[in-house]
């Protein structure tokens, strides 16, 4: 059973949609920019038609909330501007529209996933969950920590020479950003960093 699209994406697009109050029909508009968006394989062609389809959908948002505010955080961002109308600030409204769209939807569904799953194979921990002995919250902090919601971004480029914890990367070398692997560092999570185990004390990266 595919738990991602049945359940968690459609789950969390409506929870999403309702904080920043957007309509039902207008929501697949707005939400496509982000499922193409977290596709690994668009070309750069496709990725900046992508780009400029979605901030033409949240910029068709934001004016109307702007004509018509709501009870909602995409009305909580324009009145939050409201005293710095420069263009600098407006697209800061967007990023956040962005960030917002994209963590509250593709990102937490996978994390309630990984959750499912492993709550699944260790039959011990959900059941000190359901008891009440180990919080909900303790379980999502851990699927955190083990797999983080986005395993690692698209390669970038390094456009000049530079050294990190002792290694140097020179300009022109591809750089694969691995998040994941930051919730498994054995030298701060011990060597069982790679096991779920919401017995021990919350974690955080």
């Amino acid at each position: 059973m595919d738990i991602k699209a049945r359940y968690f994406y459609p789950l969390s697009t409506i929870l999403v949609c309702d904080l920043l109050g957007i309509a039902e029909e207008t929501a697949t508009v707005i939400l496509h920019g982000n499922v193409v968006n977290s596709k690994t394989t668009n070309t750069a062609e496709e990725s900046e038609a992508n780009l400029h389809q979605w901030q033409t959908a949240l910029g068709r948002l934001v004016e109307t909330k702007r004509r018509d505010p709501g009870d909602d955080l995409t009305t909580v961002i324009i009145k939050a501007g409201e005293d710095e109308q420069t263009p600098t600030h407006r697209r800061r409204g967007h990023c956040a529209l962005h960030l917002l769209i994209g963590g509250g939807t593709e990102t937490t569904a996978n994390v309630l996933c990984h959750t499912v799953v492993d709550m699944l194979t260790h039959p011990d921990q959900l059941a000190m969950v359901r008891s009440g002995a180990v919080s909900w919250e303790s379980a999502w902090e851990e699927e955190v920590r083990k797999d983080g919601a986005v395993g690692s971004m698209p390669f970038r480029c390094a456009t000049d020479d530079v050294e990190i914890g002792g290694v140097t990367i020179a300009k022109g070398d591809l750089v694969l950003i691995n998040y994941a692997a930051a919730g498994r560092d054995p030298e701060r999570y011990g060597d069982a960093a790679a096991e779920f185990d919401i017995t021990v004390p919350i974690r955080p990266i």
